[in-house]
């Protein structure tokens, strides 16, 4: 007679795996994971942009009245300071009889990042030159009152000019109203300040200051005689902004 002999049902798992599947023997070790493509790791990265607080930009210099001020896409309403987020941003600055004024600004967060404003005067080449009047200049144009006055272009026939901006923020100890301050001084023929002192107050005596130190630092265009440069004395008006 034959015996039969029990078949295992077709899904039943062999013996010691529970998947099904025929495990492998125990040899006590660890696999050590597979180190990534060095490929992979030399690729370069592009760094995420700037995150956090916003941080500050601020305006140092004189800024001309009226100055539109765009830093990216956004205008600055309260110059001479604007909050924005962290980044990199270009900032222009125009205004009227002025060259435009553009530099990268790189804002950190909650950090002030200062730029130094220097608006220089726009080119006046194309004006109608003043006539020329022969002869050097008189002798007595080494007083500053007779040089001043000029009389009869004796000492010369075009003014000295500034190329940079003659107004300057009042710090906060004067208050009140305040007028512009009157400041004398010598240009050389090269066009460098020699000499500046108020000759009119501002009515406050730490703008007056201000304005004398601003004075030193203006860049001018010489006055000239025939057509040669020479030393000149000039009063120019150093106005007060933001008030």
């Amino acid at each position: 007679a034959v015996i039969p002999t029990s078949t295992p049902p077709l899904d039943s798992p062999r013996v010691g795996s529970d998947t099904g599947k025929a495990s492998r023997p125990d040899t006590g070790k660890t696999e050590t994971p597979r180190p990534p493509d060095a490929k992979k790791r030399t690729e370069p990265t592009t760094p995420p942009p700037p995150s956090g607080p916003d941080g500050t930009i601020s305006l140092a210099g004189t800024l001309p009245p009226g100055a539109r001020i765009t830093v990216g896409r956004q205008p600055m309403t309260n110059p001479p300071r604007m909050k924005i987020a962290p980044g990199t941003y270009p900032l222009r600055i125009e205004a009227r009889g002025f060259q435009p004024f553009s530099q990268t600004v790189a804002v950190r967060p909650s950090a002030v990042t200062t730029v130094n404003v220097t608006m220089l005067a726009a080119d006046t080449a194309r004006a109608t030159p003043p006539p020329v009047t022969p002869g050097a200049p008189d002798a007595r144009c080494s007083q500053a009152n007779f040089n001043r006055q000029n009389r009869n272009n004796a000492c010369r026939d075009v003014d000295p000019q500034p190329l940079t901006a003659t107004a300057a923020d009042p710090p906060a100890s004067c208050t009140g109203s305040l007028r512009p301050a009157q400041v004398l001084v010598r240009v050389s023929a090269s066009g460098e300040v020699e000499l500046a002192q108020v000759q009119t107050s501002s009515g406050c005596a730490d703008f007056d200051q201000l304005a004398v130190a601003l004075a030193n630092n203006l860049s001018f265009s010489p006055a000239t005689k025939g057509g040669t440069p020479v030393m000149a004395y000039r009063v120019i008006g150093i106005r007060p902004t933001r008030r």
